[in-house]
This record gives C-alpha cells, sequence and structure tokens, in this order.
C-alpha cells in the first residue's frame, strides 16, 4: 500500500508538471529560469557548502539559491526545476528555507517529497509530449546523448528519462569500483540491488579492471546483470560511458524480445 501511495504521489507531480507545460506552452530546451520568475520566484548563484540548491519563501516571495560548485549546465537546470517542484507542488511550512543535497536530486531519494520534486523537474524539463522522436528510438546512450542536448540536460537526466517513459524492459545502472550504485528500471527490468557486483562481460568491470570501455552498445549474457535469475542463453544489450568527472560508469540496459 505504501509503495502504490509513493507511486500515485509521483504520477501525480508528473500530471502537474505536465499541466504547467502546457499551460505555458513550453517547448524544447525549456527555458527554466523564466519559469521559476513566472512563478514568482528570483534564481540566484550562490555559496551553498552542503546542497546543490535551496528554496527560500517567505510571504508571498520565493527565492532559489543554486550552489556556484554546481557548473555542469544540465545540473544547474535541473536543480532549478527541482526547486520549482517544491515550489509548484507546496512542499512548504511557515516559512520554508529547504536545502536539497546531490542525493536528494538521484532518483534513490528516501523522501517522497524529494522524490515528487524530482518527478516534476524531469517531466518539466523533457515533457512526454515532445519526447517523440527519442521515445521511438530503441533506448541506448546514443539517443540520450541526442535529447540532452535538445533537452539541455545531463546525459544521466536523459537516460533516466527514457528508461522511464520505454514500452519494454529497460535500465539505467550506475556503477562506481565494480559495484551497482543505484539502478532504475522500467516496470517490466528486472530488480538490480544495490551492492551487486555485475559479472565480468560487464563494461563496468572492463573499467574498473583495465581502465576503458567500449564506445558502441553490445550485447552480453543477460546473466552477466541478473545472475541466476537470467535463462542461460538470454542476452542484455548494454550501453556504457563514464560519467565525467569520476571513474563512475553509467549503463543503459534493454533487453530486446526475441
Amino acid at each position: 500500500a505504501e509503495r502504490e501511495a509513493r507511486a500515485g504521489r509521483l504520477a501525480g507531480a508528473r500530471i502537474r508538471a505536465r499541466q504547467l507545460v502546457q499551460r505555458l506552452g513550453l517547448t524544447l530546451p525549456v527555458a527554466v529560469e523564466d519559469v521559476a520568475a513566472v512563478l514568482g520566484a528570483e534564481v540566484v548563484d550562490g555559496h551553498l557548502p552542503d546542497a546543490m540548491a535551496q528554496l527560500m519563501r517567505w510571504g508571498g516571495r520565493a527565492r532559489i539559491r543554486v550552489a556556484d560548485s554546481v557548473t555542469h549546465a544540465g545540473a544547474r537546470r535541473f536543480s532549478i526545476a527541482h526547486e520549482v517542484g517544491h515550489l509548484w507542488l507546496d512542499h512548504r511550512g511557515a516559512i520554508d528555507v529547504a536545502l536539497c543535497a546531490a542525493d536528494a536530486m538521484e532518483d534513490q531519494a528516501a523522501s517522497v517529497i524529494e522524490a515528487e520534486a524530482n518527478a516534476f523537474a524531469a517531466e518539466l524539463l523533457a515533457p512526454a509530449p515532445l519526447l517523440g522522436p527519442w521515445t521511438a528510438c530503441a533506448p541506448d546512450l546514443d539517443v540520450a546523448r541526442a535529447l540532452a542536448r535538445a533537452a539541455g540536460v545531463s546525459v544521466t537526466a536523459a537516460a533516466l528519462r527514457l528508461c522511464e517513459l520505454a514500452s519494454g524492459p529497460c535500465a539505467v545502472v550506475r556503477c562506481g569500483e565494480g559495484r551497482i550504485v543505484w539502478a532504475a528500471r522500467s516496470a517490466t527490468f528486472p530488480y538490480l540491488p544495490r551492492g551487486r557486483v555485475p559479472g565480468p562481460d560487464a563494461a563496468a568491470i572492463e573499467r574498473a579492471a583495465w581502465g576503458s570501455l567500449p564506445r558502441s552498445p553490445r550485447v552480453v549474457p543477460a546473466r552477466t546483470w541478473l545472475g541466476s535469475r537470467a535463462a542461460a542463453d538470454a542476452t542484455v544489450i548494454e550501453h556504457s560511458m563514464t560519467l565525467p568527472g569520476t571513474s563512475d560508469v553509467l549503463t543503459m540496459l534493454r533487453i530486446e524480445s526475441r
């Protein structure tokens, strides 16, 4: 029941974002600072040592402060959209001063409020009705890169959005030092637990062992990622990249119907 309630709230946040996109007649790339201004929020940059962004509200005024350490344009836009989500979804007390750290802006956010703001931000920056040219393709990192350029978001955000909207089994996985840090998956892709070490065929293991990655999508045994739950002859298509500024590996996985 709790999981269903959470899913309902996230779906509601996406609907609210889509309604705002339609109401304002937004197109890609969404001018997120203009959206904030329309909602009465000033966007400024400043020092935030323990957060990526902050929403402050008092009376009828609001300010979104983005940490000056957030230098990637896509990450900055998502941070603003996340705080716009808090504002538009009315996540508030009598006086709001909300700090949002980096882990709150990943899909693994423990708080349903942070997850709602993430769902809102993803829909605001990459509205489902505008993504036909990308969702019509089989999801991989090349498609994610194309969407990232068009929508002004990070490749990670674009990959997560494609996975969310995929009609077939799809997953996005971040690995650090050869272990799964987090995984997001479509409804039909099997569960991928945090901390699992994928099999030796995985690109993430190659990166940890040899320091290099294959550049193109490739077929690997499904047991590489799914272990004993996978049929012996089952395969997945894997496409990986090293995340900028880190040694972590971002991988998109998809299972093609046979």
